[in-house]
């Protein structure tokens, strides 16, 4: 097995590898292995013990395991990008931008870190569209380029 091989395994793939590497080896393999393709112990070790468990990695397997990740916000909070949605339909809402919207948001609510990607993102996906960023160049302000 050489270092380009691994390069191109997935974590899975690339564990089973080494564990069954290690394995061949004997004693100290984990150590050598680990050492050689510069990778930790315990990724080896684990992939050993799946090795030796018959564990095999078939295409289309998952690598992970599923609901691994960050929630997204608005899973934690639906009440909030309610509450996000109604200011873009409140009078004057042209003039809100993604950032003073979620400087409302965690005034209002203590303890509640969002930023404006994430609210622009909700207004994408409910379909509201707020004020647009403007970039002012010399000619639209009315200045003369020489």
């Amino acid at each position: 097995m050489s270092k380009k091989n691994i390069a191109n395994m997935n974590e899975k793939q690339k564990r089973l590898a080494l564990g069954k590497e290690a394995a061949r080896m004997g004693f100290g393999g984990i150590q050598k292995v680990s050492q050689k393709y510069h990778v930790s112990r315990g990724t080896v070790a684990k992939g050993m013990k799946e090795h030796e468990a018959g564990v095999r990695f078939r295409e289309g397997d998952r690598i992970r395991k599923p609901g691994g990740g960050r929630k997204k916000f608005a899973d934690q909070h639906p009440e909030i990008v309610e509450e996000i949605v109604e200011m873009t339909k409140e009078k004057n809402a042209n003039l809100l931008s993604d950032r003073l919207i979620a400087r409302r948001v965690m005034e209002a609510h203590p303890g509640v870190h969002i930023c404006s990607n994430t609210v622009g993102r909700i207004l994408r996906e409910s379909g509201v569209r707020t004020r647009r960023k403007s970039s002012v160049t010399a000619s639209k302000r009315g200045k003369r380029s020489r």
